[in-house]
């Protein structure tokens, strides 16, 4: 149980992160951004960082931290500049099912059927939720191209993690991480000094403290706690939650109207997350 109570707990999280990016990015670059926030996730870690340095070796370091903070970043701040939240939202939908074809070749994983059915499920009912949204503007295809790249990232990244996770701790794994992207993000957020100059709101600063310590110290860990127990396919379903608590958080904080067709989506996402997670 204590697997798919991390795994949600990240997801909930990484759910608001959504509402809490948009705030920093009104005030900073999106890799000035993502630099601090990883910044100060990585203090949290440096003591871990030193005592499990020989845990992984720099290679699997450097992997960790391209594909879950550099190349992630690249593709999530900055197309999210541009994409709608709502359209971000049902791209990434596409990571369980993204996650679950990578590691059947590379960790050998062969989901039951029963668990592709739940992924179908709680994808139809993003695309049921995001389409009963009102979000204004008409998007993006470059942001849009840029969040199916951190599709593609993430789903790497968790498969990484799942495969670390059988002979390394996940305080190891995030550890690394953070470090390791904080020091190759550093010097992509300083190169964007020269085009971007940053002008923080205390709004900003505000939402990318909360975004460090929660969906970066907190949530990464317990992402890297459930998947070293779960499988990858059933692990990722929960990212299926991130846009029915975007659209939560957005009615709460934003006004944001939830209609019949929100519910309907939203209990279709639970629905199917809680299948997958119930399979055996």
């Amino acid at each position: 149980m204590r697997p798919h109570l991390a795994l949600f707990g990240a997801s909930f999280v990484w759910g608001l992160s959504y509402l809490g990016t948009k705030i920093a990015l009104d005030g900073m670059g999106p890799f000035q951004m993502a630099a601090l926030r990883v910044l100060i996730a990585a203090a949290f870690y440096v003591p871990v960082f030193v005592a499990s340095r020989h845990a992984l070796s720099a290679r699997q370091g450097v992997a960790l931290g391209l594909l879950g903070v550099v190349l992630y970043y690249l593709g999530f701040n900055v197309g999210l500049q541009t994409a709608r939240v709502t359209d971000a939202g049902v791209i990434q939908a596409s990571i369980p099912a993204v996650s679950a074809l990578i590691a059947i070749p590379m960790l050998g994983e062969r989901p039951r059927p029963i668990v592709w059915f739940g992924i179908a499920v709680s994808f139809v009912g993003v695309v049921v939720l995001v389409s009963g949204t009102r979000a204004g503007g008409e998007g993006s295809l470059v942001g849009d191209l840029l969040i199916v790249w951190s599709v593609i990232v993430w789903a790497l990244y968790s498969v990484y993690v799942r495969k670390l996770g059988g002979s390394m701790t996940p305080a190891a794994i995030t550890a690394a991480t953070m470090v390791w992207g904080g020091l190759l993000v550093v010097p992509l957020g300083l190169a964007e000094l020269a085009f971007i100059r940053p002008h923080p709101t205390p709004s900003s600063l505000s939402a990318t403290v909360l975004l460090a310590v929660f969906a970066g110290a907190l949530a990464y860990w317990l992402w890297s706690f459930g998947l070293a127990r779960i499988e990858a396919a059933k692990g990722t379903n929960y990212l299926n939650l991130l846009p029915l608590v975007a659209a939560v958080s957005g009615a709460l904080v934003l006004g944001e109207r939830i209609g019949p067709t929100e519910v309907v989506g939203g209990l279709l996402i639970v629905g199917g997350v809680t299948l997958t997670a119930r399979s055996r």
